[in-house]
C-alpha cells in the first residue's frame, strides 16, 4: 500500500479548485496564504480568537487602545493639554520585598513643559470576567500613596532587578516627562546604585503641590456601576473618525461590548 504523502491536502481541499470565503475565515487562510494582510484582517483574527480558551485579547489589542487612550482620557475627564502614557508601569506588591506588580498604564495629563495635572493608573480589561478583588485593591492603595511614594518605590526595584537596561529605559521615559531629574547619563553597572540615590535625593526636595493625584480609571467592555469606567462603546465614540483604524477599531469595539468572549451570538446588551 502506497503511504499517503506528508504534503497531502487535507480532505477539505478535494471538494473543488476553490475553498469558500467562510470556509476559509474559519481555518484562518484568508490572510498569509493570499497575501492580503491588512489592519481590518488583524481585527478579525482578533475577534475570532478572543472567544478560545487563555487568548488574551488585551494583550493583543493593547497597542490600538493606547494609540488613542490619551485623546479618550482628554475628552473623558475635559482635560487640557497632553497626556503621556507609561505602558506597563511596575508598582510594589508588598513593603516586604522589591516584585513589582505592572499597572497597564500610568497616565499623566501635563498642561506645560514639567507642570502636571491630574494622573491616571489605568487598567484595560477586554473581558468582563477577568476584573479581581486583588487587583482593584493593588490599584486603589497604589493611587493612595500617591505619585512620589510610588517613584521610590520604582527605584528600589530597580535596584534590585536584573532587567537593569530595560529600566533604565524606564527612567529615561519618566525623565522625559519630567517626574525624575538626575545629571548626566545613568551608568548601565557601577555607579549605578549611586545615581538612583541622587534621583531620590531630588524627589525629595519636590513641593507636595508638584506631584499629581492619581485616580484609578478602568477601560472595559461595560460600565456596571457609576465608577471611573471609561466603556468599550464611549471609547467607540471618541475614535470612530480617526481614520481607517480608528473606524475599524470602534466597530469591534462596540462588538466586543456586545458580546462576550465564549458566546458565540451577541446577548440581550443594551446596544453603544
Amino acid at each position: 500500500m502506497a503511504r499517503p504523502s506528508v504534503c497531502s491536502q487535507p480532505s477539505w481541499a478535494h471538494h473543488g479548485s476553490e475553498v469558500s470565503a467562510s470556509t476559509e475565515h474559519r481555518l484562518g487562510r484568508n490572510m498569509a496564504d493570499k497575501g492580503e494582510i491588512t489592519i481590518k484582517s488583524v481585527f478579525e483574527r482578533m475577534d475570532q480568537w478572543r472567544h478560545l480558551p487563555a487568548y488574551q485579547l488585551e494583550r493583543r489589542a493593547d497597542i490600538f487602545f493606547a494609540l488613542f487612550l490619551p485623546e479618550v482620557l482628554r475628552c473623558h475627564f475635559r482635560l487640557d493639554g497632553d497626556i503621556a502614557l507609561i505602558p506597563e508601569f511596575p508598582v510594589k506588591k508588598s513593603r516586604e520585598n522589591n516584585l513589582p506588580s505592572r499597572i497597564d498604564y500610568l497616565a499623566l495629563q501635563c498642561r506645560k513643559e514639567k507642570e502636571f495635572g491630574r494622573g491616571f493608573l489605568v487598567e484595560l480589561k477586554t473581558d468582563m470576567g477577568s476584573r479581581r478583588e486583588d487587583q482593584d485593591r493593588l490599584l486603589h492603595r497604589a493611587a493612595s500613596r500617591g505619585m512620589k511614594c510610588l517613584l521610590k518605590e520604582l527605584l528600589e526595584v530597580c535596584g534590585a532587578t536584573s532587567e537593569r537596561p530595560k529600566y533604565i529605559c524606564l527612567l529615561n521615559m519618566l525623565k522625559e516627562v519630567g517626574l525624575i531629574e538626575w545629571d548626566g547619563k545613568l551608568p548601565m553597572r557601577q555607579g549605578f546604585s549611586k545615581a538612583l540615590k541622587e534621583i531620590k535625593a531630588k524627589l525629595e526636595t519636590k513641593e507636595a503641590a508638584y506631584w499629581p493625584e492619581l485616580s484609578v480609571v478602568y477601560v472595559q467592555p461595560r460600565r456596571p456601576e457609576p465608577a471611573d469606567v471609561v466603556d468599550f462603546c464611549e471609547f467607540a465614540d471618541k475614535i470612530k473618525k480617526r481614520g481607517e483604524i480608528g473606524s475599524l477599531f470602534a466597530r469591534h469595539l462596540k462588538e466586543w461590548a456586545s458580546t462576550d468572549a465564549g458566546s458565540p451570538n451577541p446577548k440581550d446588551l443594551p446596544p453603544c
